[in-house]
């Protein structure tokens, strides 16, 4: 999940403090076990091999970045982008912990990309289009950039009642904070949905992908408390009593998916991909 969500009212603020970043940071291992083989399926998609210049869009922390770079090679490149100049900061430090000197970031609007026409030879974001206010304009934009023929390769989430781990909480503070809005996790979530945006914005052999995931913490508190961290801003105008009531209601919603080896529960990512 990344960070063009800061434009939406009532997810503001989300990602762009250092505390929403060293959240990040402790959930990279859970991440990269819960995203790992649909993120592969992702940079496959994608078309990426060595020598190819590559767009991330909405990049975070960029562990996808990472991956493309290592793909790419020392004659290739990847652009890691984002609104967030923390989660981006971080991005960069691990590039130069891996010597990874064909990873460049840098801040910028995904619906107005400041880059020159037909210049990249594959793009990709992971948990990041759905984010973003008006998709359709990240996706003309990125189409702009790429060279003919090359494919925008995405993973968005899939349909709600398929990740209990994001609408469960989500429809539940919208029970106790009227007019909230939150994150648009599930914009995208239609497979039709999702080609539609794809062909509008001039895409052609557009095709998409239900990946199944797994998820595991290791426990109820532990995945509430992280989950719950990332909306502490659309919960700030509750009570201490009512926050505790939200929360109390969230964990037995989920109590379901608790076993003796610890919180488990299944999901499901999309990913799209089209070609220029």
């Amino acid at each position: 999940m990344t960070h063009q969500q800061e434009q939406q009212p009532g997810s503001g603020q989300l990602w762009g403090s250092s505390e929403a970043v060293e959240r990040w940071l402790q959930e990279a291992e859970q991440r990269k076990h819960l995203m790992g083989a649909a993120t592969q399926r992702m940079l496959q998609a994608a078309g990426i091999g060595p020598g190819d210049h590559v767009l991330d869009i909405a990049a975070g922390t960029g562990d996808q970045s990472i991956l493309a770079a290592h793909m790419v090679g020392s004659t290739g490149s990847v652009l890691a982008t984002d609104l967030s100049a923390e989660m981006l900061k971080v991005a960069a430090n691990l590039a130069q912990q891996e010597e990874l000197a064909n990873l460049t970031t840098q801040v910028m609007d995904a619906q107005q990309l400041t880059l020159p026409a037909n210049t990249f030879d594959a793009a990709i974001s992971r948990n990041g289009l759905m984010l973003i206010p008006q998709p359709q304009k990240t996706l003309q934009e990125v189409w702009r950039v790429l060279k003919p023929g090359k494919k925008f390769a995405v993973l968005v989430w899939s349909r709600p009642e398929r990740n209990p781990h994001f609408s469960i909480p989500l429809n539940t503070i919208k029970k106790y904070v009227p007019g909230f809005i939150g994150p648009s996790v599930f914009a995208l979530a239609d497979p039709a949905v999702l080609e539609r945006e794809f062909k509008a914005a001039g895409f052609h052999d557009i095709a998409t992908e239900a990946i199944p995931l797994h998820l595991h913490a290791p426990s109820l508190d532990a995945f509430v408390q992280t989950r719950m961290g990332m909306v502490t801003g659309a919960t700030q105008q509750l009570s201490s009593q009512e926050r505790q009531r939200l929360l109390e209601e969230v964990r037995q919603e989920l109590q379901q998916f608790e076993g003796p080896d610890g919180f488990n529960v299944t999901a499901e990512t999309l990913l799209g991909v089209g070609s220029k």
